[in-house]
């Protein structure tokens, strides 16, 4: 519409009234326009990543879960080993199946499709299944209570492992591998390991935050050979494991002690009783914040810097019009300019949100 009177006057075809709805139009409405356009979700998208960063920028450490964070969480079982003579490998992979049937756990699911694959799923039914948080789960099978969990399920038990069955563990974490143990009654029967897939994008994410000056901690339930494989593979900055739900207060105190701000990523944390607060649900999130906020400083800067030519190139064409009456294209270019420096502001903003 106001290149249709630009033309018109240019062709002396619009009248003065015309001018003066179009510079109504352009100088008045188009502004409040462009304010009310600015609320809607576009502006709601741009303006959370802006809050987030802003969140960001007041913490010195992002401490990231490990499950479903930095891995896949989708995890395979890849050996099962019998520490004792009672039982065979399949006889071992056969009970923990039976007790993890029914859980919705990585490691429980990996378990069970393993088990399913060999045939060796449809024996006696585990009941009263029951979680242990941070250790592992607990049934009855067969009259006996099986008990599968990590490491912490052999201090908790206070059993230990032969030079043999340490070696084998440790060369099992340190290929980034989960082992789950597998007691029956107070016998340990054996250990399966489970492979989680490294998430492709961590790395790239994880380097993202550290430019920012921030450090990067995981921490995790898992074993410690497990997580320093996994630090090495996304050059964290620091990693600790076998902290187990209820020690997360100390671990959190200790790491704060010199006056650091720590917060948390990973819906392993949510909801967190300590207090920490948990800045983003993913590292695919955090990404979408740090990235949308850099691209929202650029966009800011190149918007001020455009709305501000054409704004003070428009008001002298006003305010010379209004010395020469005549001077009606004078008057509409300026009314244009000012108006375009409105809408470029409602173009910007919705072009953050892609």
């Amino acid at each position: 519409m106001p290149l249709i009177f630009v033309g018109l006057c240019l062709l002396d075809l619009a009248a003065p009234a015309s001018v003066l709805a179009l510079i109504f139009v352009a100088v008045v409405l188009l502004p409040i326009g462009a304010k009310f356009q600015t609320n809607d979700s576009a502006y709601e998208d741009v303006n959370a990543a802006r809050q987030g960063f802003a969140k960001l920028k007041a913490f010195d450490a992002v401490v990231v879960a490990k499950t479903g964070t930095l891995t896949a969480g989708k995890h395979s079982a890849v050996a099962t080993h019998a520490f004792s003579s009672q039982v065979s490998a399949d006889e071992l992979l056969e009970i923990a199946a039976a007790v993890e049937s029914k859980s919705d756990h990585p490691i429980a699911k990996a378990i069970v499709s393993v088990a399913e694959t060999k045939g060796l799923v449809g024996g006696p039914t585990a009941r009263d299944l029951r979680a242990i948080p941070g250790v592992g789960v607990t049934a009855i099978l067969d009259g006996k209570a099986i008990t599968i969990g990590g490491p912490s399920l052999l201090t908790a038990r206070n059993l230990g492992l032969t030079v043999d069955q340490l070696l084998l563990v440790n060369d099992e974490n340190s290929r980034g591998r989960t082992v789950a143990y597998v007691i029956r009654d107070s016998e340990l029967l054996g250990c399966i390991s489970t492979a989680d897939a490294v998430n492709e994008f961590a790395a790239s994410r994880v380097a993202s935050v550290q430019r920012l000056g921030k450090k990067v901690v995981l921490l995790s339930a898992d074993a410690q050979g497990v997580v320093d494989w996994l630090a090495g593979e996304l050059a964290l900055d620091a990693a600790y494991g076998e902290v187990l739900p209820h020690q997360r207060a100390e671990f959190f105190a200790r790491l704060q002690a010199d006056g650091k701000k720590a917060c948390v990523v990973g819906n392993e944390f949510a909801p967190d009783p300590h207090g920490n607060e948990q800045i983003a649900s993913s590292l695919e999130e955090l990404d979408w914040i740090i990235a949308r906020a850099s691209r929202l400083r650029a966009k800011l800067w190149q918007n001020r810097a455009a709305v501000a030519v054409l704004f003070l190139a428009g008001i002298p064409m006003l305010l010379g019009a209004f010395t020469d009456a005549s001077s009606l294209a004078t008057l509409t270019y300026g009314a244009v300019l000012i108006s375009l420096s409105s809408a470029l502001a409602v173009v910007q903003v919705h072009s953050m949100k892609r």
